[in-house]
């Protein structure tokens, strides 16, 4: 049985005074259709929950894919931000979603380490973009189906930990900005 998940949720009164300056990308695969629904609907539950509106869901093929998305989907916010086309948005996050199941051969270790590893590069390169990283790695079905419903869904804990994130990146920055050093 899968370990539940602390129900209280943090402040983040920084993403919600910022909620309608921010831009929330859900990249998910398009495997295992049920599960990653629960997962999404966990991480928009969350978003909402924050005041965040401007959800952009968006996805894939597959797991392997998601790493593209996301490394698409912030060079494209980085641009808009330098050319001014985005409006009032000025924060972004990315949350990942996908299903990768133990089969007969390595296959799914592939597939498991090489989308980790890229999306934790692409979160180094592009550090003031937080990701929620939501990707189930699991031995079969049954464990995906218990880490996507109820307390235990690894969308809404993705959800969190980017939030989460995103207010730290906010409130550094206004630190910087009041020492005048860094602008957000």
């Amino acid at each position: 049985m899968a370990k539940e998940r602390n129900t209280a949720l943090p402040k983040l009164d920084n993403v919600r005074l910022f909620s309608k300056q921010i831009a929330a990308y859900i990249v998910h695969s398009n495997w295992h259709k049920t599960i990653i629904d629960k997962m999404c609907e966990g991480a928009v539950n969350i978003l909402n929950y924050y005041g965040i509106r401007n959800i952009h869901i968006i996805p894939v093929s597959g797991t392997f894919e998601i790493p593209q998305m996301v490394s698409h989907i912030i060079r494209s916010f980085i641009h808009r931000q330098s050319h001014k086309e985005n409006g009032e948005v000025t924060h972004a996050l990315i949350i990942t979603l996908g299903v990768v199941i133990q089969g007969e051969t390595y296959h799914d270790k592939v597939i498991s380490y090489s989308v980790a590893n890229a999306i934790q590069n692409i979160a180094i390169a592009y550090p003031s973009v937080p990701i929620g990283f939501g990707i189930l790695t699991v031995y079969n079905k049954q464990q995906a189906i218990e880490r996507s419903f109820g307390n235990n869904n690894k969308g809404v804990e993705a959800a969190i930990a980017a939030l989460t994130q995103l207010d730290k990146i906010i409130s550094l920055g206004f630190r910087m900005d009041n020492r005048g050093q860094v602008q957000n």
